[in-house]
């Protein structure tokens, strides 16, 4: 059985998933239990409503793409320098890109 912060990720990667797949608006908690394989109350015991995960969601890919900018810059080998910048934010963006 799963401790409570892997059941919360097993829920948030669920959340995630289906609202990729059917948008934020068309997502309900009971798409997101069934996704998770859980019970719609057990998704409400981690999350209120599908507005937390969303937002867990939007922050987790934010510090993603905010890590793989800042990679790109010290892996610059003019040392991140302004002239790398534009290198730097296209890697990043490619990288998050779906079906990257």
């Amino acid at each position: 059985m799963p401790n409570n912060d892997e059941r919360q990720e097993q829920i948030f990667r669920a959340a995630a998933a289906v609202i990729i797949r059917q948008g934020y608006d068309k997502t309900t908690m009971s798409d997101i239990a069934d996704e998770g394989g859980v019970s719609r109350g057990t998704v409400y015991l981690y999350f209120k409503g599908k507005e937390e995960p969303f937002d867990a969601l939007l922050s987790w890919e934010w510090t993603q793409y905010v890590q793989t900018w800042l990679d790109a810059v010290e892996s610059d080998s003019r040392g991140g320098t302004m002239g790398g910048f534009d290198q730097a934010i296209f890697h990043a963006v490619n990288s998050r890109a779906p079906g990257s």
